[in-house]
């Protein structure tokens, strides 16, 4: 069965950050297209990296100062740096209210969420909240309930205190209406990814239950979660927790939407992981592409970019050195570019992915104007 298992967690994090930096494997499929990313424009400069002193002009030269790999210029050369962002991630989770729920499994869901919301991570990531089912009465299967979500999309980890609060306004009751929510939580989600294009938006299931009210047929819902992937990709990850038996049904919805299958936390106390399974969803929902924002000295020349990485924020910038393709990256920092005859956007290797997405505040600069430096 095509799952994710509690007891390898650890070792399908990896399998999904690789997926998220662009290497070739289909685990996930194609993400969708996205429009231009948010940036902003730094005015400082990269000292000792591609401008520093005395370095080779050639690929792979001598020292080029401070941090330099074969600088540019030999020193004579001064960038134009342009700060960069990867991708904002927009997260829908549905949150399971229902009554089987109750006590064992309601205060470590919260707890869960919360310690999520609340851990600190760089700029960027959205959360918002629908209830399955709706507090609303008799409403189960009503989709109006869960679109618009029942609270906004806030930015973590600045908005959490409002998203805590509203977690514990709530409290386990009722049935296990999943087609409602799905169908409601994934119109909003296409609709925002449409309407921000520039961003990655998903959605993120918690349930205990099979399907109990409403439309219960799992073909039904898995072509709801096919839709919203097929559509502008947005997908539908499911996390299985104690209580949810067979899987059948889950991992069917999970795959027609762009996973690869249940989260499986159904064994006893395994909720505990529910943090960490919601930062592998994070961590591997960010696309590891940068897009080539507008060059402010003049005419973009492809062979004339390079980038830069200051680790928090802060201190000596590190040059990341280009190299023609993904197959190029191995384990080591590298980027290329998504279409070398007509580029559009900047895709870092799986090394420099994976430390910007690690870094609360990473500094990542596009630096225009001088010869681009390759590994």
């Amino acid at each position: 069965m095509n799952r994710w298992l509690s007891s390898g967690l650890m070792l399908l994090a990896s399998a999904l950050a690789a997926v998220a930096c662009g290497e070739n494997t289909t685990l996930f499929g194609n993400p969708g297209a996205g429009g231009t990313g948010g940036t902003t424009t730094t005015t400082s400069t990269s000292s000792g990296g591609l401008a520093g002193g005395g370095g080779s002009t050639s690929s792979g030269g001598g020292s080029g100062g401070a941090g330099g790999q074969g600088g540019v210029g030999g020193g004579t050369c001064d960038p134009d740096p342009v700060g960069v962002q990867l991708r904002p991630l927009d997260m829908v989770l549905i949150v399971d209210r229902s009554g089987s729920m109750y006590q064992q499994k309601w205060t470590p869901l919260v707890a869960g969420l919360t310690d999520f919301v609340n851990e600190p991570r760089p700029p960027g990531t959205s959360v918002a909240l629908n209830y399955n089912p709706t507090p609303a009465s008799n409403q189960y299967c009503e989709v109006s309930y869960y679109n618009p979500v029942q609270f906004p999309l806030t930015p973590i980890p600045s908005g959490a205190s409002a998203l805590v609060t509203d977690l514990n306004n709530h409290s386990p009751n009722g049935g296990s209406p999943w087609s409602s929510v799905i169908e409601g939580s994934l119109a909003f989600a296409t609709a925002y990814q449409s309407q921000h294009p520039n961003h990655a938006v998903v959605t993120v299931m918690t349930v205990d239950t099979n399907p109990n009210a409403c439309d219960t047929d799992f073909n039904n819902i898995a072509a709801m979660a096919s839709a919203a992937y097929t559509l502008n990709g947005v997908r539908t990850f499911i996390i299985a927790l104690e209580g949810l038996t067979p899987l059948t049904g889950a991992d069917a919805v999970a795959t027609a939407g762009g996973t690869p299958g249940a989260v499986d936390l159904t064994a006893p106390g395994a909720i505990a992981q529910l943090q960490s399974v919601l930062n592998q969803i994070r961590y591997a929902s960010i696309p590891c592409e940068v897009d080539i924002p507008p060059y402010p000295g003049g005419t973009f020349e492809p062979d004339e970019v390079n980038l830069s990485y200051t680790p928090g924020g802060s201190g000596t910038p590190q040059d990341i050195l280009k190299v023609e393709s993904n197959g190029e990256c191995g384990d080591n920092p590298g980027w290329y570019y998504d279409n070398p005859a007509s580029p559009t956007m900047i895709m870092l290797c799986p090394a420099s992915c994976n430390a910007i997405k690690q870094d609360v505040s990473p500094l990542v600069e596009v630096l225009f104007g001088c010869p681009t430096v390759e590994r």
